[in-house]
């Protein structure tokens, strides 16, 4: 019984070892696959989210599920209730955004900035040319091209903007060769690339337009006629709630956003349309020479600051944990922590 025990304990043991990282994730090509690579396409995947929100989404139905079925539909009708105001809202953010600046029109100002890097470059990997393809399923993979996948998402308060691009490289003919043990799989190369934009101020208090928040708050509970909702509804009972809330000294995320999405799409999204083409710039450069950057990424590093530009704004390269070789393009200044919802709302579609 004893050894049973032991066995199992060991057993688990292993597999939790087993299931924890012991490289990081990327993955640097040889100076073999770089040679043989040489000029390639990329493949911008199509981004048909575009520029998206994140918002607080609430769940408390879970904690009903001990009462039983009738828990459980209070419990989700609740949610629902709780999280339709917030959660219009952030549609109506991100519907705002795209009338500025499409999702194709994104995957066009990146792969305008790769273009340009096509020419001046003789050896190592370099651009041949560069093609925006959807994917027909999230399983489906591009091969003997460099694939960049984007995401775009607004902070909860709407004052920062991220963008995460991925970048790989694979070939079935020419099998992964692990830099860290004799057998591997997947992509020849892979590395994420993360820009985080400047923040935008958020207004103070005694000048946050009272009215915007209100107007905001009643429209995203309004239905699609814009008749509010019904008296004594629990939706209205919610609407008033936070209406009240608009009124007190205290400027939430939710808030704040409202006020911040305002100034990014001022003088026809001027601040935005810069920080994406700052973006889309960085993204460029760095991948190229990322793919050209035969450094194996240590667990166990420090990070490095790869450059820094004259207003602050710096690149660092992460030393260190799984996520050691990845680049991020920071500010020089951050005046605090911006935190990112649980959830992300996209714009309709036709927008």
């Amino acid at each position: 019984m004893l050894r049973t025990i032991l066995c199992s304990l060991i057993v688990a043991f292993v597999t939790a070892c087993a299931s924890a990282p012991s490289v990081p994730d990327k993955r640097p090509l040889s100076v073999a696959a770089i040679e043989r690579i040489g000029a390639t396409d990329f493949v911008i995947v199509k981004d048909g989210d575009g520029l998206t929100k994140s918002w607080s989404l609430q769940e408390n139905a879970g904690s009903q599920g001990k009462l039983g079925l009738t828990g459980l539909v209070v419990g989700t009708t609740v949610d629902a209730i709780a999280n339709a105001g917030p959660g219009r809202r952030a549609k109506r953010w991100a519907n705002e955004a795209r009338k500025y600046i499409s999702p194709d029109e994104l995957d066009e100002s990146l792969k305008a900035e790769l273009e340009t890097r096509s020419a001046g470059r003789d050896e190592g990997v370099r651009v041949r040319g560069v093609a925006i393809l959807a994917k027909p399923d999230a399983d489906t993979t591009f091969e003997g091209v460099v694939e960049i996948s984007t995401d775009y998402v607004f902070s909860e308060n709407g004052s920062v903007l991220k963008i995460v691009a991925d970048a790989s490289y694979r070939n079935v003919p020419v099998p992964y060769q692990s830099l860290y043990s004799r057998r591997g799989q997947g992509p020849l190369y892979r590395n994420r690339f993360t820009y985080i934009s400047a923040r935008v101020p958020i207004p103070p208090l005694e000048a946050r337009g009272q009215n915007v928040l209100e107007e905001a708050i009643r429209a995203s509970y309004a239905d699609i006629t814009g008749a509010p909702p019904a008296a004594g509804s629990r939706a209205e009972t919610r609407m008033t709630a936070e209406l009240e809330r608009a009124n007190d000294d205290l400027l939430t995320d939710e808030e704040a956003a409202i006020l911040t999405g305002r100034i990014w799409l001022e003088n026809d999204a001027a601040r935005l349309k810069a920080e994406l083409d700052r973006a889309h710039s960085f993204f460029a450069t760095v991948i190229l020479q990322d793919l050209n950057n035969l450094e194996v990424p240590s667990l166990y590093g420090a990070d490095q600051i790869v450059s820094r530009d004259a207003d602050g704004r710096y690149v660092r390269r992460i030393g260190a944990t799984k996520d050691s070789g990845r680049y991020i393009s920071e500010p020089g200044r951050i005046d605090n922590y911006t935190r990112y919802g649980n959830a992300i709302a996209i714009a309709d579609p036709d927008r």
